[in-house]
C-alpha cells in the first residue's frame, strides 16, 4: 500500500487496485505518515492530497497550551 501511495494513488484509487474498502485505506494511508505532493484519482486526473502535511516540529502537541 505504501508503493502505491507514493506512486501518488488515491485513497480510492488505492481500494478498487487491491480490493479493500476505502475505509481500510484510508486508516492504512493515514498511519504511513506519508503525504504525497500530488494524488492520481480514479478518473486519471492529479489533485492536491486532501489533507496538508502533518507537523513536524511538534509544536501542536495536544495539551499544550
Amino acid at each position: 500500500m505504501q508503493s502505491l501511495r507514493s506512486a501518488g494513488m488515491s485513497v480510492r484509487a488505492i481500494a478498487s487496485a487491491t480490493g479493500l474498502s476505502r475505509g481500510t485505506v484510508g486508516n492504512e494511508v493515514s498511519n504511513l505518515g506519508h503525504v504525497a505532493t500530488e494524488v492520481t484519482g480514479t478518473d486519471g486526473k492529479t489533485y492536491a492530497p486532501s489533507r496538508p502535511a502533518p507537523q513536524t516540529d511538534g509544536s501542536l502537541l495536544a495539551g499544550d497550551d
